[in-house]
C-alpha cells in the first residue's frame, strides 16, 4: 500500500517527512479485507474508507467510526485501544518478532533508527535481554 498522505479532523496532511511518503507491507488477510471493503462500498475513488451512508470520507474522529471500531476490537474479544495505540503495538510485536530495525523503521515512516530507538529503546532492550537469557540457558544446558 502506498502512503501518501492522511485525512484527519476533515483535513488532507501530508507525511512530516520524506520517509512518510512508503510502501509498506500488508498481510494476505488485509489485501483481503481491503478488497472486500470495495467491493461493499462501491468505491470509485481510491480512498477505501467512506462513510457508507454520505459517501464522504470518514473522519478519524467520527463517532459512528469509533463505534465500528469499538464493535470490532470486542466481537475479536481484543481490548480496544485508539488508533494510533495500534501502530505501537504493531512496532512491539515485530521488534519482539525480530523484525530487521531498518525494515521496520522503513515501513513506519521513520526518517532513520534513531526514531525508532528513541520509541522503541526500552521494548528492544527488553527483547534483547530475553534473547540473551534464552541463549546462556541454552549453553548452560550443553553438556560438554
Amino acid at each position: 500500500m502506498h502512503i501518501q498522505r492522511a485525512f484527519c479532523c476533515g483535513q488532507h496532511k501530508e507525511p512530516k517527512t520524506e520517509a512518510g511518503n512508503r510502501l509498506i507491507d500488508l498481510t494476505s488477510q488485509a489485501i483481503t479485507a481491503f478488497k472486500h471493503q470495495l467491493k461493499i462500498q462501491e468505491l470509485t475513488s481510491h480512498y477505501i474508507f467512506h462513510n457508507p451512508h454520505t459517501h464522504e470520507l470518514w473522519d478519524s474522529e467520527h463517532t459512528t467510526l469509533r463505534r465500528y471500531r469499538i464493535e470490532a476490537v470486542t466481537d475479536a474479544g481484543v481490548k480496544y485501544r485508539y488508533p494510533y495505540q495500534m501502530r505501537h503495538t504493531f512496532a512491539s510485536h515485530m521488534i519482539y518478532s525480530g523484525v530487521d530495525h531498518l525494515y521496520l523503521a522503513q515501513q513506519l515512516g521513520h526518517s532513520d533508527l534513531y526514531s525508532l530507538y528513541k520509541i522503541y529503546g526500552k521494548i528492544i532492550e527488553d527483547h534483547k535481554r530475553k534473547q540473551n537469557r534464552r541463549k546462556h540457558h541454552a549453553l548452560n544446558s550443553m553438556s560438554i
